[in-house]
């Protein structure tokens, strides 16, 4: 499973692939390449009353109770793993971190196993029923919910269906992401400057200031695929 940094109301990763798709016609025109796929950011919201300092080690105990840590993904075909997670979606239905299992087992199929720029039927409902998960979980992460949405809206997805789930992940990263900043930013400059002054060489400073630049780069790009969602629900 890919490390995920968890971060006050999110958890921020990334992921890599190189091969390219190439897109030509019409209906094509918002299939993701897996050049885009590489720089869509892994993203988990937490739940409301999420607290790293006490909760981390509770989320990382219902992963491993999951099973999901001990499987290589790359090992496995995508096949494999959509059954593997459907059955871990529907068992840890009523857990209280279940929201952020939907968005984690989600993200390894639609971004880490490249599902996403997939064409064929199987795939296509794939990527219905993981966009449906990141829904319910209240899904901040613009960029992968943009490029879902705006493929399934190619391949048929009624454009009230569209608009509602597209309108919900922006709504969701305003209220979650949006009006916490300030606090957030407080709450990372009074830590860091603490560290900075009981021990400037730290590795907790690195750390730090590793997490507060990625949350500012994630921030930025959301805030643009935000506005890109609002723009699908009007075409």
């Amino acid at each position: 499973m890919k490390k995920i940094i968890l971060i006050a109301a999110i958890a921020v990763s990334s992921c890599n692939d190189s091969e390219t798709i190439v897109e030509g016609s019409y209906k094509n025109q918002f299939i993701i390449t897996s050049e885009e796929a590489s720089s869509i950011p892994f993203i988990v919201t937490t739940p409301s009353d999420f607290n790293p300092a006490t909760d981390l080690y509770k989320i990382e105990k219902f992963y491993l109770e999951t099973g999901i840590k001990a499987v290589n993904i790359k090992e496995k075909e995508w096949e494999q793993l959509d059954r593997d997670y459907r059955n871990l979606i529907s068992k840890y239905k009523n857990h209280i971190y279940h929201s952020c299992l939907q968005q984690v087992l989600a993200q390894n199929i639609l971004i880490s196993k490249n599902v996403l720029s997939m064409n064929d039927e199987k795939a296509i409902e794939a990527i219905q029923y993981y966009t449906e998960q990141l829904t319910k979980a209240n899904s901040t992460n613009t960029v992968l919910m943009y490029y879902a949405l705006s493929k399934l809206k190619a391949y048929g997805m009624k454009s009230l269906e569209v608009k509602n789930k597209a309108n919900k992940t922006v709504k969701a990263f305003n209220e979650i992401v949006v009006k916490k900043r300030e606090a957030r930013k407080a709450s990372f400059s009074e830590e860091i400057a603490l560290e900075r002054k009981n021990n400037p060489n730290s590795s907790k400073l690195k750390l730090h200031n590793k997490i507060n630049n990625q949350f500012l780069l994630n921030e930025k790009l959301q805030i643009e695929y935000a506005d890109k969602l609002e723009e699908i629900t009007k075409n």
